[in-house]
């Protein structure tokens, strides 16, 4: 087998011929980008980030979005800034995210419409596009900003750690993409990722306890203490949600309204069921005009599944609840007046 004149040079060698006084080294087989062996029961997938590999390049960003086809601005893996130290001795490292795939994710807790699942063979938190509703409470629930809203489709999607790829015996896509080696995919045993879950903490992250995350992050040894974000003081503005605005504020209104009603009916002023039921429209139509804030309202009905975990679902059956026994109620007092 001929060789490139290159590879023979003494300038250049391979971890094969062992030559430490070369300027450069090339690994002539790399490192394998994904487990070996299969899953065993107790385990699941993760990522694996050396922090001291990475370069900032954002090739895992490019290779993320073409292997998904988002847009520029919609990013499933995003690779933030951290600095620390005082001048001179100043250090500014690179931090890739994606998904953590928790052991217990607040996305898939939260969600309204159970969108999102954890696969029960490899620990990956999925999430279907054809349930969402776009609602975005997963956007707000998960403390490391993960899912993302895309506002053209009108739903909410996440990193699924290129799990199609993955069954397929393939490296995730910003595996693959990474120039120097610092994203890998391995294999973590749950009951012992429980009981000691530290090096999943990292300057510029939210505490891992929140909901367990499983990224294994490797640190710099001579990280400095006062590492952090680049951009921490950095404020934007976020959208104002003016549908659950109005929801919020005419409902407390309306209901208001309705109590002072209620008391003036009660101590045999003038009938005042006309507004009464005035006010107990209004509350109704504000809380139609709420389903406005979904990227899809359509079906807003959908939110009725999550009735027991998620809390945007128990405002919408307590509503239901509440105009009934106002209705029953106003119908009884009806009925004993004309009685008298």
């Amino acid at each position: 087998m001929t060789t490139l004149p290159l590879m023979e040079s003494a300038l250049l060698s391979t971890v094969a011929r062992g030559m430490p006084e070369a300027l450069v080294r090339i690994e002539i087989e790399p490192r394998p980008l994904i487990p070996a062996r299969p899953l065993e029961p107790g385990e699941q997938y993760r990522f694996h980030f050396d922090m001291k590999k990475c370069i900032g390049c954002k090739c895992c960003v490019v290779a993320c979005n073409e292997q998904n086809g988002n847009p520029a601005e919609l990013n499933w893996r995003r690779v933030g800034e951290v600095e620390g130290g005082h001048y001179p001795f100043t250090q500014r490292h690179y931090l890739s995210m994606g998904c953590n795939h928790c052991l217990e994710p607040s996305c898939l807790i939260g969600c309204p419409v159970e969108a999102y699942t954890k696969d029960s063979k490899t620990g990956v938190v999925l999430h279907s596009a054809d349930t969402c509703i776009g609602c975005q409470y997963c956007t707000w629930n998960c403390s490391y900003g993960v899912p993302q809203y895309n506002a053209e489709r009108g739903v909410v999607a996440k990193c699924d750690m290129c799990h199609n790829r993955l069954s397929d015996g393939m490296a995730p896509a910003c595996v693959a993409a990474c120039p120097e080696g610092a994203i890998a995919v391995e294999i973590v045993n749950i009951a012992e990722w429980r009981r000691d879950y530290l090096t999943a903490n990292a300057p510029g992250l939210p505490s891992a306890d929140d909901s367990v995350s499983t990224t294994r992050i490797t640190l710099p040894e001579t990280l400095s203490p006062d590492t952090g974000r680049v951009d921490l003081h950095r404020v934007s503005l976020e959208h104002p949600h003016w549908p659950l605005v109005f929801m919020l504020v005419l409902t407390q209104l309306s209901v208001g309204a309705f109590a002072i009603l209620w008391i003036l009916d009660m101590l045999g002023r003038a009938a005042l069921n006309l507004a009464a039921f005035a006010s107990l429209g209004l509350a109704g139509a504000s809380l139609a005009a709420s389903t406005l804030h979904l990227g899809r309202p359509i079906y807003a009905w959908r939110a009725l599944k999550g009735l027991r975990r998620s809390w945007l679902s128990r405002p919408r059956i307590r509503t239901r609840k509440a105009s009934r026994a106002i209705s029953i109620s106003m119908a009884m007092n009806g009925v004993s007046k004309r009685a008298c």
